[in-house]
């Protein structure tokens, strides 16, 4: 793991867990955090400016992280040209290389 992701990972809020990845340039890494066990819980994101609220909760992705990502890295894509069908097909096969992250904690997610 680079020194980028584990400061994404040290820097995550307090009490969630999720994914981190590097998907593109070295350096760059996006990821999705929560406590993934409340489903009204806040949803944050990482990407240039650090953690923030997505404004999404984690029943908006069924308590699941991996989808979490999926749908941001998504979102990523579509924002640079990609069309909504090859931005999911690029982010699920992106987001199987995703390092998973609890307390501070990380491993490669299998």
């Amino acid at each position: 793991m680079n020194k980028a992701m584990k400061q994404a990972i040290d820097s995550a809020p307090a009490g969630t867990t999720g994914f981190v990845c590097e998907p593109w340039t070295p350096g760059e890494v996006y990821g999705v955090a929560a406590d993934w066990a409340q489903a009204a819980g806040s949803v944050y994101s990482y990407g240039e400016d650090g953690w923030n609220s997505t404004g999404h909760q984690v029943a908006d992705y069924l308590h699941s992280d991996r989808s979490a990502l999926v749908a941001n890295l998504a979102e990523a894509l579509q924002m640079s040209g990609e069309s909504e069908e090859d931005a999911k097909e690029e982010a699920e096969s992106l987001a199987v290389d995703a390092t998973k992250f609890d307390a501070g904690n990380a491993s490669e997610d299998d």
